[in-house]
This record gives structure tokens, C-alpha cells and sequence, in this order.
């Protein structure tokens, strides 16, 4: 929503520049300033960062995926979508709780608005944030500041994935690759954006679609 960012040389010396709209710190270089110029998105007040392989913006929240599977997000934090279990806005970037690239690694990131996945190295996917449609994909509709795993039915977590995209109040993932492949998606169904045929259906857990 009024900003954008892009990762240059991805991988050990891969960093970040962002630009646009930046009242809540989604540009990440520590102020609340618009930039008409792309800036550098800082680790801290002195030092940029760095080891950035993707980025993904939506609403007033960026995250990046670093080299070692790590998360880290700033801007806005009203509804926990930076997942550092807080409501607390940050204009620096956070690591996400659980998912710092030692026991949990992601392998890709989407944001939607006021949410987060991550999808993690063992094919699984983790959300986080706004939860208001179902979005987090946990068979509930309870916010949550940290993230929770993506499920299929009340016990089973979504396996098998190779890809993660998210909207507005919605998120699909592809599971399986080639000819196997199928998606499943979770979350906002107003439109019938998941595309099951109907505009209504269990918001919490995916839907896989016909």
C-alpha cells in the first residue's frame, strides 16, 4: 500500500532498498519519512542489512528471507504481523519468533494485509498477524503475534509445499510440483477468491480447490 521494495544481489551480500509512503517505518531505514528514492533498509541505526535472498510488502509490512532461512519484518505491527510477539510497530527490522534460521528455516515469504506465511525448508507453513477471515490458516480466527502452523484439519499441518503467495485476507499455497501439483488456499472468501466454487466455506484451514 503505497511503497514498494527490492533486493539487490540476493544471497551473502544481497540488502534491501525500499521507497514510497513510510508513517508506520515500512521503508526500514529508521525513520517515519516518505522517500521519493529507494533507501537502504538498516539492521540497526548504523549498519544496513544484509544477507537478503527475498522480500515481500503488503499493507504497511515488509519481511525479508535472509540467507540462512531467517525472518525478519517491519512497518506496521497493529495486528502482530511482524511476529515478534508484539503489538509494537518497529521502523528497523525484527526477527520473527521462532523463525530464526536455526531450528526453523524458511525457504520463501508473502505478506498480505496485516499478516505474514513463511514457507518453512520441511515443506510446512507457518502464518502470523491479522486473522480476522482465517487467514493464518490454524482452523481458528484468533490473532496471533508469533507464528502458527498452517493446517489441513484440526490435527494435520499442511505438508508438501513448494510455493506461498498471499492477498488481501487470503493466502494459497502449491503443493507438490509438475503434473501432481494442486493448490490449496485459506482465509477471506467475499469474492470467492479461493476458488472452490462458492463464495462461502470454513474460512480457518485450506480449501483445496475442485
Amino acid at each position: 500500500a503505497a511503497f514498494a521494495c527490492a533486493v539487490s544481489n540476493p544471497g551473502v551480500n544481497g540488502t534491501v532498498r525500499c521507497w514510497g509512503a513510510n508513517a508506520a517505518g515500512q521503508l526500514g531505514d529508521g525513520t517515519v519519512t516518505q522517500r521519493v528514492r529507494p533507501v537502504q533498509v538498516n539492521a540497526t541505526a548504523t549498519k544496513m542489512l544484509k544477507g537478503v535472498t527475498a522480500v515481500a510488502a503488503g499493507g504497511s509490512t515488509a519481511c525479508a528471507l535472509l540467507t540462512t532461512g531467517s525472518v525478519k519484518c517491519w512497518g506496521l505491527n497493529s495486528s502482530g504481523q511482524l511476529g515478534n510477539n508484539s503489538l509494537v510497530g518497529s521502523r528497523l527490522p525484527v526477527q520473527v519468533t521462532g523463525i530464526n534460521g536455526v531450528a526453523t528455516k524458511a525457504s520463501s515469504i508473502a505478506v498480505g494485509a496485516n499478516f505474514a506465511c513463511a514457507r518453512l525448508a520441511t515443506g510446512a507453513v507457518r502464518c502470523w498477524g491479522n486473522n480476522a477471515s482465517g487467514q493464518l490458516g490454524n482452523n481458528s480466527i484468533v490473532t496471533s503475534k508469533v507464528p502458527v502452523v498452517v493446517k489441513t484439519s484440526t490435527t494435520v499441518a499442511l505438508s508438501g509445499v513448494t510455493a506461498i503467495a498471499a492477498g488481501a485476507g487470503h493466502a494459497c499455497a502449491v503443493r507438490g510440483s509438475g503434473a501432481g501439483a494442486r493448490v490449496s488456499c485459506w482465509g477471506n472468501n467475499l469474492n470467492g477468491q479461493l476458488g472452490i466454487g462458492s463464495t462461502v466455506c470454513d474460512p480457518a484451514q485450506p480449501q483445496a480447490l475442485p
